[in-house]
């Protein structure tokens, strides 16, 4: 395996088959200490045989024990893992070759699909609304039908792609500081028209006080209105489905949102296979399915990745509850790797706040990205941080820095932002406003108590200026 004879290799170092970089890094003597400590060492990487040659290997290694158990050696075990390496390379290769030839199929399939579906959508909409003349009673209602179904194939191509993106590792999520009543409210409102077709009564029950939650609100409100619709169509007319929220009792720092409906219930064998991939669970109640049964799978994909959990409470007859968590938000936490011992013992934290106004039309998305660009290349990594968008419902423009300085501080960092906004609008089509509001860090407490009253001043403050602004417009 080596490619060398006993007169080549004996009375040689143990570390003559590892590379220039492992012996460098130590790592022959760390592999023969862990075995020594442990009992067994096993590794797989690069070793050097005749002539340099270079081949993948596994390898075990194991003390010999001699007088009074101390080692007098060790035995090597390793195996050529050479071929397997290049199969399992070949095989990751040929998966993300399948995985990127999918996205790209799937994306060409949405877009092909999507623009008839918008184009049929909006014509039989104009029809509906009386813009091409009146309608009578069984030509609205075969409309309505065919509205329905064109709203229900649009739902399809959405979940297509995200079950794309969940193959491909790009379903993303763009956690804001957003309140879960609003995200209630606004699903609620778009279930509304499904509902009323069954005469079923939408009810929403609210803890008082509800903190803020730190997620993507756009997947937020996709969870609920799948779990909301999901309750309509397998709730006998004249139901009810009600959505809760209330502080999670087993996850600390969560919130538990909860869709209960009086429907037809998931038998105690389905509970869990209701979240696979293309599950249709055929219930006594309700035999007729539509979609896809995909809207659980990627509920339950939606959740993790904000770090929550989901699952059902059910009887068979006794309707079900679907319950998920949702992280906190936690101005504190997000802050903390700046709110160092070192950085607090200055005394001062500073909020920035930066209202970037187009002087002749509205900022677009692409320029609003590029202005975080140089906003981040204008602070210290260490010491301050460019918070992200704080609400769903921030006025466009807005960015908050959170600087551990103080009033000089904020002069040095404003007249940067200055310059660099400057030599980023070459042409003069921005107005930034800079301003600042600097807070003493309470001394002698511990540093737990002085992150939480410093992240409480800050969110106070961005909050009364998020709501100042809303009242403007």
């Amino acid at each position: 395996m080596l490619g060398r004879v006993e007169a080549d290799i004996v009375s040689q170092n143990f570390s003559c088959m590892f590379t220039a970089e492992d012996i460098q890094n130590g790592v022959p003597q760390k592999q023969l200490s862990e075995a020594s400590q442990t009992g067994r060492a096993q590794d797989e990487g690069w070793r050097i045989g005749a002539n340099r040659k270079k081949f993948w290997a596994n390898v075990n290694i194991t003390p010999l024990s001699g007088d009074a158990g101390v080692a007098r050696g060790f035995a090597v075990i390793m195996h050529d893992a050479s071929e397997r390496r290049n199969l399992a390379i070949i095989v990751e290769e040929a998966r993300k070759e399948r995985a990127r030839l999918q996205d790209k199929f799937m994306s060409h399939v949405s877009h092909e699909l999507r623009t008839p579906l918008t184009a049929i959508y909006f014509f039989v909409t104009n029809v509906l609304d009386g813009l091409l003349g009146n309608l009578t009673p069984p030509q609205h209602e075969h409309l309505a039908l065919a509205l329905g179904n064109v709203k229900q194939l649009k739902d399809m191509v959405s979940d297509l792609l995200d079950i794309t993106r969940v193959d491909t590792h790009k379903l993303t999520i763009r956690p804001l500081h957003v309140s879960p009543t609003t995200l209630i409210a606004e699903a609620l409102s778009t279930c509304r028209t499904n509902a009323a077709a069954k005469a079923i009564i939408l009810h929403s029950d609210f803890a008082a006080g509800l903190p803020f939650i730190w997620a993507d609100p756009a997947r937020v409100r996709q969870i609920l209105i799948n779990l909301i619709d999901n309750g309509i169509k397998f709730t006998p007319e004249g139901g009810t489905v009600t959505v809760r929220c209330r502080p999670s009792v087993e996850d600390a720092g969560f919130l538990c949102l909860s869709v209960s409906d009086t429907g037809c219930g998931i038998s105690p064998e389905n509970r869990e296979t209701v979240f696979e991939r293309l599950a249709q669970v055929t219930n006594g109640g309700d035999t007729s399915r539509s979609g896809l049964g995909l809207g659980l799978f990627i509920a339950r994909e939606l959740v993790s990745r904000h770090g929550g959990r989901i699952w059902i409470e059910s009887q068979s007859e006794q309707g079900s509850t679907v319950s998920f968590t949702l992280p906190v938000f936690s101005l504190a936490k997000l802050c903390a790797h700046i709110f160092t011992p070192p950085n607090l013992e200055a005394g001062s934290v500073t909020l920035i706040s930066v209202d970037v106004v187009a002087v002749e039309e509205s900022i677009q998305e692409d320029i609003l990205s590029e202005i975080r660009s140089v906003l981040e290349r204008c602070i210290h990594s260490g010491k301050d941080m460019l918070l992200p968008a704080m609400s769903d419902h921030e006025p466009m423009g807005t960015f908050f820095i959170v600087a551990c300085t103080d009033s000089q501080g904020f002069k040095v960092i404003a007249a940067r932002i200055e310059r660099e906004l400057q030599t980023f609008d070459h042409a003069a089509k921005l107005k930034p406003v800079i301003s600042s509001t600097t807070f003493l860090v309470p001394p002698h407490r511990p540093r737990e108590e002085q992150i939480d009253e410093v992240a409480a001043k800050i969110n106070q403050l961005i909050q009364v200026r998020l709501s100042g602004q809303k009242r403007l417009k």
